[in-house]
Protein backbone atom coordinates (compact mmCIF):
# COMPACT_ATOMS: atom_id res chain seq x y z
CA UNK A 1 0.00 0.00 0.00
CA UNK A 2 2.90 2.41 1.19
CA UNK A 3 5.08 2.21 -1.81
CA UNK A 4 1.37 2.33 -4.23
CA UNK A 5 0.98 5.54 -2.58
CA UNK A 6 4.71 6.75 -3.09
CA UNK A 7 4.27 5.76 -7.03
CA UNK A 8 1.13 8.10 -7.07
CA UNK A 9 3.18 10.97 -5.73
CA UNK A 10 6.16 10.29 -7.23
CA UNK A 11 4.18 10.45 -10.56
CA UNK A 12 2.38 13.66 -9.78
CA UNK A 13 5.42 15.13 -9.55
CA UNK A 14 7.26 14.39 -12.98
CA UNK A 15 3.62 16.02 -14.06
CA UNK A 16 4.21 18.72 -12.24
CA UNK A 17 7.51 19.48 -13.30
CA UNK A 18 6.80 20.82 -17.23
CA UNK A 19 3.96 23.02 -15.99
CA UNK A 20 6.48 24.84 -12.98
CA UNK A 21 9.30 25.11 -16.01
CA UNK A 22 6.66 27.10 -18.28
CA UNK A 23 5.40 29.03 -15.62
CA UNK A 24 8.53 30.31 -14.33
CA UNK A 25 10.05 31.11 -18.01
CA UNK A 26 6.82 33.02 -18.50
CA UNK A 27 6.91 34.90 -15.00
CA UNK A 28 9.17 38.36 -15.13
CA UNK A 29 12.70 37.64 -13.98
CA UNK A 30 14.06 39.76 -10.94
CA UNK A 31 17.61 40.50 -11.44
CA UNK A 32 20.28 40.11 -8.72
CA UNK A 33 20.81 43.91 -9.30
CA UNK A 34 16.88 44.72 -8.68
CA UNK A 35 17.01 42.15 -5.45
CA UNK A 36 20.00 44.29 -4.55
CA UNK A 37 17.34 47.60 -4.11
CA UNK A 38 17.92 49.31 -7.48
CA UNK A 39 14.61 50.63 -8.80
CA UNK A 40 12.73 48.52 -11.50
CA UNK A 41 11.66 51.02 -14.48
CA UNK A 42 8.40 49.07 -15.91
CA UNK A 43 6.57 48.41 -19.44
CA UNK A 44 4.42 51.66 -20.29
CA UNK A 45 1.59 51.37 -21.96
CA UNK A 46 1.78 53.11 -25.20
CA UNK A 47 -0.43 56.02 -24.36
CA UNK A 48 1.12 56.36 -21.15
CA UNK A 49 4.92 56.52 -22.73
CA UNK A 50 4.11 59.28 -25.40
CA UNK A 51 2.33 61.76 -23.13
CA UNK A 52 5.61 62.19 -21.26
CA UNK A 53 7.45 64.81 -22.66
CA UNK A 54 11.00 63.51 -22.25
CA UNK A 55 10.48 59.97 -23.65
CA UNK A 56 13.39 59.44 -26.12
CA UNK A 57 14.77 62.50 -25.59
CA UNK A 58 18.88 62.99 -24.93
CA UNK A 59 19.83 62.84 -20.90
CA UNK A 60 22.82 63.15 -19.24
CA UNK A 61 21.30 61.64 -15.77
CA UNK A 62 18.04 60.03 -14.54
CA UNK A 63 16.70 63.59 -13.39
CA UNK A 64 16.51 64.56 -16.88
CA UNK A 65 13.84 61.81 -17.49
CA UNK A 66 9.91 62.07 -15.92
CA UNK A 67 9.40 59.67 -13.98
CA UNK A 68 9.43 56.44 -13.59
CA UNK A 69 11.46 56.91 -17.17
CA UNK A 70 15.76 56.39 -16.70
CA UNK A 71 17.81 57.79 -18.71
CA UNK A 72 20.04 54.78 -20.85
CA UNK A 73 23.02 54.66 -23.14
CA UNK A 74 22.02 54.41 -27.12
CA UNK A 75 23.07 51.88 -29.04
CA UNK A 76 26.19 52.14 -30.50
CA UNK A 77 26.65 55.66 -30.07
CA UNK A 78 28.01 58.16 -26.40
CA UNK A 79 24.37 59.40 -26.23
CA UNK A 80 21.64 58.64 -23.74
CA UNK A 81 17.84 58.60 -24.05
CA UNK A 82 15.04 58.59 -21.67
CA UNK A 83 13.31 55.06 -21.78
CA UNK A 84 10.87 52.55 -19.76
CA UNK A 85 11.76 48.69 -20.19
CA UNK A 86 10.80 47.07 -23.19
CA UNK A 87 10.31 43.58 -21.89
CA UNK A 88 9.89 41.87 -18.71
CA UNK A 89 10.56 37.84 -20.32
CA UNK A 90 12.46 36.47 -23.23
CA UNK A 91 9.12 35.78 -24.66
CA UNK A 92 8.52 39.47 -25.38
CA UNK A 93 11.24 39.50 -27.43
CA UNK A 94 12.03 39.33 -30.91
CA UNK A 95 13.69 35.54 -31.82
CA UNK A 96 17.35 35.82 -31.23
CA UNK A 97 17.16 38.16 -28.72
CA UNK A 98 16.81 38.15 -24.86
CA UNK A 99 15.18 40.36 -21.99
CA UNK A 100 18.23 41.55 -20.44
CA UNK A 101 18.53 44.26 -17.13
CA UNK A 102 20.55 47.18 -17.65
CA UNK A 103 21.86 50.08 -15.10
CA UNK A 104 20.64 53.88 -15.77
CA UNK A 105 22.84 56.39 -15.90
CA UNK A 106 22.96 57.31 -12.54
CA UNK A 107 23.27 53.55 -11.42
CA UNK A 108 19.95 53.41 -9.13
CA UNK A 109 17.59 52.47 -11.40
CA UNK A 110 17.10 48.86 -13.80
CA UNK A 111 15.57 48.72 -17.82
CA UNK A 112 15.16 45.67 -19.33
CA UNK A 113 15.58 45.36 -22.70
CA UNK A 114 15.65 42.80 -25.24
CA UNK A 115 19.24 42.54 -26.51
CA UNK A 116 20.58 40.34 -29.26
CA UNK A 117 21.58 36.89 -28.07
CA UNK A 118 25.39 36.75 -29.26
CA UNK A 119 28.01 34.07 -29.60
CA UNK A 120 30.53 34.62 -27.12
CA UNK A 121 31.24 32.14 -24.40
CA UNK A 122 32.24 33.13 -20.73
CA UNK A 123 35.51 35.50 -20.08
CA UNK A 124 35.22 36.46 -23.39
CA UNK A 125 35.41 39.79 -24.92
CA UNK A 126 31.70 41.32 -25.78
CA UNK A 127 29.68 44.94 -25.81
CA UNK A 128 26.73 45.60 -24.05
CA UNK A 129 23.84 46.06 -26.61
CA UNK A 130 25.66 44.92 -29.42
CA UNK A 131 24.88 45.32 -33.27
CA UNK A 132 26.12 42.20 -34.85
CA UNK A 133 25.84 38.15 -33.12
CA UNK A 134 29.36 38.06 -32.66
CA UNK A 135 29.94 40.76 -30.42
CA UNK A 136 27.56 39.85 -28.15
CA UNK A 137 27.51 37.00 -24.93
CA UNK A 138 25.58 33.57 -25.04
CA UNK A 139 22.09 32.92 -23.61
CA UNK A 140 21.99 33.66 -19.96
CA UNK A 141 25.34 35.80 -19.45
CA UNK A 142 25.71 39.38 -18.81
CA UNK A 143 28.39 41.61 -20.37
CA UNK A 144 30.81 44.15 -18.47
CA UNK A 145 33.02 43.96 -20.94
CA UNK A 146 33.36 40.42 -20.72
CA UNK A 147 30.85 37.95 -20.62
CA UNK A 148 30.15 36.18 -17.05
CA UNK A 149 27.04 34.46 -15.18
CA UNK A 150 25.08 36.45 -13.06
CA UNK A 151 26.28 36.49 -9.27
CA UNK A 152 25.56 38.02 -6.06
CA UNK A 153 28.12 40.14 -4.37
CA UNK A 154 29.61 38.82 -1.25
CA UNK A 155 29.77 35.56 -2.18
CA UNK A 156 32.27 33.86 -4.22
CA UNK A 157 30.44 30.42 -4.66
CA UNK A 158 28.51 31.89 -7.42
CA UNK A 159 31.65 32.31 -9.66
CA UNK A 160 33.49 28.98 -11.01
CA UNK A 161 36.55 28.77 -10.51
CA UNK A 162 39.42 31.92 -12.19
CA UNK A 163 36.60 34.29 -11.88
CA UNK A 164 35.51 36.70 -8.86
CA UNK A 165 31.93 38.87 -8.96
CA UNK A 166 31.70 42.48 -9.61
CA UNK A 167 29.45 45.22 -9.69
CA UNK A 168 28.85 45.97 -12.92
CA UNK A 169 29.14 49.89 -14.75
CA UNK A 170 26.09 49.05 -16.88
CA UNK A 171 24.27 45.93 -15.29
CA UNK A 172 23.79 43.82 -12.26
CA UNK A 173 27.26 41.75 -10.46
CA UNK A 174 28.74 39.17 -13.16
CA UNK A 175 31.74 36.80 -12.88
CA UNK A 176 34.69 38.36 -14.54
CA UNK A 177 38.13 36.43 -15.14
CA UNK A 178 40.75 36.20 -13.07
CA UNK A 179 44.40 34.15 -12.67
CA UNK A 180 45.64 36.25 -9.55
CA UNK A 181 46.59 33.51 -7.02
CA UNK A 182 46.66 31.06 -10.10
CA UNK A 183 49.93 29.63 -12.05
CA UNK A 184 49.57 30.18 -15.49
CA UNK A 185 50.14 27.36 -18.44
CA UNK A 186 53.72 27.62 -19.39
CA UNK A 187 54.52 30.29 -22.03
CA UNK A 188 51.30 32.17 -20.30
CA UNK A 189 52.12 34.67 -17.66
CA UNK A 190 49.20 36.58 -15.63
CA UNK A 191 48.53 39.82 -17.45
CA UNK A 192 45.83 42.76 -15.70
CA UNK A 193 43.84 44.06 -17.90
CA UNK A 194 41.81 46.58 -15.84
CA UNK A 195 39.20 46.53 -12.83
CA UNK A 196 40.13 43.54 -11.31
CA UNK A 197 40.20 41.69 -14.33
CA UNK A 198 43.46 39.16 -15.42
CA UNK A 199 44.10 36.58 -17.73
CA UNK A 200 46.41 33.83 -18.25
CA UNK A 201 48.16 35.40 -22.05
CA UNK A 202 51.15 35.33 -24.14
CA UNK A 203 52.39 38.49 -25.79
CA UNK A 204 52.88 38.46 -29.55
CA UNK A 205 54.91 41.71 -30.91
CA UNK A 206 57.35 43.60 -29.41
CA UNK A 207 56.24 44.70 -25.95
CA UNK A 208 55.34 48.28 -25.81
CA UNK A 209 54.78 48.18 -22.06
CA UNK A 210 57.87 47.94 -21.70
CA UNK A 211 59.52 49.24 -24.66
CA UNK A 212 58.08 52.77 -24.59
CA UNK A 213 56.23 53.68 -28.07
CA UNK A 214 57.68 57.11 -30.19
CA UNK A 215 56.58 60.68 -29.81
CA UNK A 216 53.21 60.87 -30.97
CA UNK A 217 52.19 56.96 -30.13
CA UNK A 218 50.40 55.19 -27.61
CA UNK A 219 50.58 51.76 -26.68
CA UNK A 220 48.05 49.31 -27.19
CA UNK A 221 47.27 45.76 -25.87
CA UNK A 222 44.83 44.27 -28.23
CA UNK A 223 43.03 41.01 -27.36
CA UNK A 224 40.88 39.25 -30.14
CA UNK A 225 37.81 38.69 -28.53
CA UNK A 226 37.70 34.92 -28.41
CA UNK A 227 40.57 34.43 -27.55
CA UNK A 228 41.74 35.97 -24.39
CA UNK A 229 45.08 34.46 -23.81
CA UNK A 230 46.64 36.19 -27.20
CA UNK A 231 47.55 39.20 -26.79
CA UNK A 232 49.40 41.69 -29.52
CA UNK A 233 50.99 44.91 -28.29
CA UNK A 234 51.51 47.69 -31.23
CA UNK A 235 52.26 51.61 -31.05
CA UNK A 236 49.54 52.95 -32.54
CA UNK A 237 49.46 56.55 -33.72
CA UNK A 238 47.45 59.13 -32.50
CA UNK A 239 45.59 60.97 -35.37
CA UNK A 240 42.89 63.61 -35.39
CA UNK A 241 42.26 63.52 -39.78
CA UNK A 242 43.81 60.95 -42.64
CA UNK A 243 47.01 63.01 -43.17
CA UNK A 244 48.00 62.86 -39.50
CA UNK A 245 48.36 59.05 -40.36
CA UNK A 246 51.18 57.67 -42.61
CA UNK A 247 50.68 55.98 -46.02
CA UNK A 248 48.68 52.68 -46.57
CA UNK A 249 46.57 53.66 -43.17
CA UNK A 250 43.89 56.13 -42.19
CA UNK A 251 42.37 58.16 -39.31
CA UNK A 252 39.65 56.16 -37.23
CA UNK A 253 38.39 56.72 -33.73
CA UNK A 254 41.60 59.22 -33.17
CA UNK A 255 43.97 56.17 -34.01
CA UNK A 256 45.76 54.94 -37.72
CA UNK A 257 44.40 51.96 -39.21
CA UNK A 258 44.90 49.66 -41.83
CA UNK A 259 42.51 48.99 -44.01
CA UNK A 260 41.32 45.69 -45.39
CA UNK A 261 38.73 44.24 -47.33
CA UNK A 262 36.41 41.34 -45.63
CA UNK A 263 37.20 38.65 -48.88
CA UNK A 264 40.98 39.25 -48.38
CA UNK A 265 41.33 38.98 -44.64
CA UNK A 266 45.07 37.39 -45.37
CA UNK A 267 46.41 41.02 -46.00
CA UNK A 268 46.39 41.97 -41.92
CA UNK A 269 49.23 39.61 -40.98
CA UNK A 270 49.26 36.81 -38.49
CA UNK A 271 46.85 37.34 -35.11
CA UNK A 272 44.48 39.70 -37.18
CA UNK A 273 41.54 39.83 -38.75
CA UNK A 274 39.67 42.29 -41.01
CA UNK A 275 36.73 44.04 -39.53
CA UNK A 276 34.33 46.23 -38.25
CA UNK A 277 33.32 47.64 -34.57
CA UNK A 278 29.88 48.72 -35.95
CA UNK A 279 27.99 47.83 -39.18
CA UNK A 280 28.50 51.70 -40.54
CA UNK A 281 32.42 51.93 -39.63
CA UNK A 282 34.93 51.00 -42.53
CA UNK A 283 36.41 47.64 -42.48
CA UNK A 284 40.07 47.84 -40.83
CA UNK A 285 42.66 45.00 -39.55
CA UNK A 286 41.46 44.83 -35.60
CA UNK A 287 42.71 41.68 -33.50
CA UNK A 288 40.79 38.55 -34.17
Amino acid sequence: MLRRVLLVALACTLLLLPMAWLLSSAMPRTSLGERQGARLIPVLAHDVRQSLLTYRRDCRTDADCEPPLGCLIKRASALHMCVDSTCETDQQCDEGFSCVPFKTVDGKAIVRTCSLVGQRKEGERCKVLPAVQRDGCELGLLCQGRCGRPCQLGDPSGCPDGFFCAEGPQGPPSCLPTCAGHSCPDGLECLPRGKGVSVCARIHGEDCRKNPCPELHLCRVLEPPQRPWELRTECRRICDKDASCPAGYFCHDFGCRKPCAPESPETCGPGLTCGQHYPDDPWFCMPG
